[in-house]
């Protein structure tokens, strides 16, 4: 690995000297338009070629042209080129007058040579990138059609243009978005909106349809369920915008449509001046303080500057965690845990009598269903009679 990309660097080092002469005699070809260079210009562009070469290939050096990997070239990449030719074209007159006094280079030259050098050395770089996220798809790969041009759909076909492990193809987005209809995002065209999928996927014979709408309401998701339905064709989606825990979307994220896409609570926006109201200033007990919904209720709760939050979980590392979050987060809050069972009715009548709490949030319920179905004793035991024993 190391070799290859040790071959790799010396090999974009011969490329980048390479074009130095390339764009010097290409500015002389452009100032005497296109045309055949007077000899004594030639003579002189030959003559000093040399000082170009090292004093660009120091600048090449000085501002780091190597450490960027070409298939990656973005904008910080040609700001880099741009720097390094012009710091390069700049020292580089300057050393020719002091030898030549500029006899035979013409000042426009300059200007010129750094044109041509910064789109000669931006441009191979961009193409290397272009080819790379394009990629050749044979014959095996699958065509997918991804469903919504936004931000998960423009990361998603990113991924897939680069990925070489899973061959995908894809072939158009759809979107409702009348403004989108008709653009590209990569190079791949916003075909129609979204009701035109199922004769989409026939004219295209697409293998695979993406739902790329991680935020979108469960009325939205029924719908556009019901229409890749109709199309006969499989159809993977990505995870809720609050499960992408990276913040990037990759083809590994796809997944199947579960019911909990189809059913999903729609957001709902709190008053947390009210709620502030409420809690500030307050003993605020929180049960099942370790868990998924304890611990963010938790972590809400402490940002309301309540008088104290008493953490209460039957998990003793669940306990330490959120505990020790907390106390790193809120240094000045006072925080107290018990270690206790909520169906152990002397246990919280203990914590009640010592505690005294004056609001509390009974997070304390086991909520995977298809885990408790063929445990009902426990299910009942934590769930009924915990919570009767809170009440």
């Amino acid at each position: 690995m190391a070799s290859k990309l040790i071959n790799n660097r010396i090999l974009a080092i011969f490329h980048d000297l390479a074009t130095i002469p390339a764009a010097w005699f290409g500015a002389y070809w452009l100032r005497f338009n296109l045309g055949i260079i007077p000899g004594e210009y030639l003579s002189a562009a030959i003559e000093t070629l040399a000082v170009v070469v090292v004093v660009q290939a120091i600048a090449f050096r000085y501002f780091g042209l190597y450490r960027g990997v070409w298939r990656f070239a973005s904008m910080p990449d040609l700001i880099r080129i741009a720097k390094a030719v012009l710091v390069g074209m700049a020292f580089s007159a300057v050393t020719i007058f002091l030898v030549t006094r500029m006899e035979g280079v013409p000042r426009s030259v300059f200007p010129l040579y750094g044109l041509l050098l910064i789109g000669l050395l931006g441009g191979s770089r961009f193409l290397v990138r272009w080819s790379r996220d394009r990629g050749i798809y044979t014959g095996d790969c699958k065509k997918l059609i991804i469903v919504g041009a936004g931000k998960a759909g423009e990361m998603l076909v990113r991924d897939l243009l680069r990925n070489r492990e899973e061959c995908y193809q894809p072939v158009g987005f759809v979107d409702d978005n009348i403004v989108k209809q008709g653009g590209e995002i990569h190079g791949v065209r916003v075909l129609s909106s979204c009701d035109e999928m199922i004769d989409l996927v026939e004219q295209l014979e697409v293998d695979l349809i993406v739902l790329a709408l991680p935020s979108a309401k469960s009325k939205d998701m029924r719908r556009l369920v019901g229409l890749c339905e109709k199309t006969g064709v499989p159809f993977r989606t990505l995870p809720p915008l609050d499960r992408l825990m990276s913040g990037q979307v990759t083809v590994n994220q796809l997944r199947e449509v579960s019911i909990d896409d189809l059913l999903g609570r729609e957001p709902v926006s709190l008053d947390w001046d009210a709620i502030e109201l409420e809690l500030k200033g307050k003993k605020v007990l929180v049960t099942g303080a370790g868990g998924s919904i304890g611990s963010e209720l938790c972590r809400q709760i402490a940002r309301l500057r309540p008088a104290s939050l008493i953490l209460l979980d039957s998990s003793e590392f669940n306990l330490y965690t959120i505990e020790m979050e907390l106390l790193k987060a809120y240094p000045k809050l006072k925080i107290s845990r018990c270690l206790n069972d909520v169906v152990d009715k002397a246990a919280m009548d203990r914590v009640f009598s010592s505690a005294m709490p004056d609001v509390v949030f009974h997070a304390a319920a086991y909520k995977h269903v298809p885990m408790l179905e063929d445990q009902i004793r426990e299910a009942a035991r934590n769930n009924i009679q915990g919570t009767r024993t809170m009440a």
